[in-house]
């Protein structure tokens, strides 16, 4: 309903004695007048020459200016020319609804504008959780995230127990330009770049995968102490 009342406008012509709601220009150009009513635009300021047997405005004027009256001459000079500057129609302010009154701007709010409001509250609540050390819900996911970071730390120094991702964040850590360079290639659009995965030899068990246990043992230990 709001669409249909802005866009409804009537074209008006500038008249004597109104306020101004917009500054008003005269553009150069012919103006279709005759050589005989040069005093008039002298009168007003307004450069002009003849040019075949009609008036010519040579330099851009601004003859209205916005929150002040229309003069005559001003008025008059706009319908020679045959310029309609003012558009008028209704401006809704407030909105009735169910007993209540609001703001027409409600109207503007869009539901991208809504959500990052909804988005701003939770990271405010999700940060003074944290300050207060208060587990809430919208602190799960991030202390999860911590917790599961800390845990890929300690598996780093471990050389006998290991998973599959953690294998993934070891080769990434171990060859980090070989996984630039594959994943540079999709986004290029050029020709796929294979990375070719040396397998490890096998080499004999020793005594040391032993020890290595142990050590992995006694870092379980400390980080449970933790």
């Amino acid at each position: 309903m709001r669409k249909i009342l802005l866009a409804d406008k009537k074209q008006c012509p500038a008249k004597a004695g109104i306020v101004a709601p917009v500054d008003v220009w005269v553009q150069p150009g012919p103006t279709g007048m005759e050589p005989t009513q040069t005093q008039f635009f002298q009168a007003m300021d307004i450069p002009t020459r003849i040019n075949r047997g009609q008036i010519d405005i040579t330099d851009p004027v601004q003859v209205v200016f916005k929150g002040e009256k229309v003069g005559a001459s001003q008025a008059s000079l706009l319908i020679k020319l045959g310029v309609k500057p003012f558009f008028y129609g209704m401006k809704v302010l407030t909105i009735y609804e169910d007993g209540n009154v609001y703001d027409a701007n409600v109207l503007d709010i869009t539901e991208d504008d809504i959500a990052n409001e909804v988005f701003r509250g939770m990271r405010s609540v999700a940060a003074l959780s944290f300050a207060l050390d208060y587990p809430s819900i919208l602190t799960v996911p991030h202390t999860l995230l911590n917790a599961y970071k800390k845990v890929v730390a300690l598996g780093l120094n471990f050389k006998e127990y290991s998973w599959e991702n953690l294998k993934t964040v070891k080769e990434v850590l171990a060859n980090p330009d070989a996984f630039k360079s594959a994943a540079a290639a999709p986004a290029t659009g050029g020709a796929k770049t294979e990375v070719k995965k040396e397998e490890p030899k096998e080499e004999a068990k020793t005594d040391d995968s032993k020890d290595d246990k142990k050590k992995d043992d006694e870092l379980v230990m400390e980080y449970r102490k933790l």
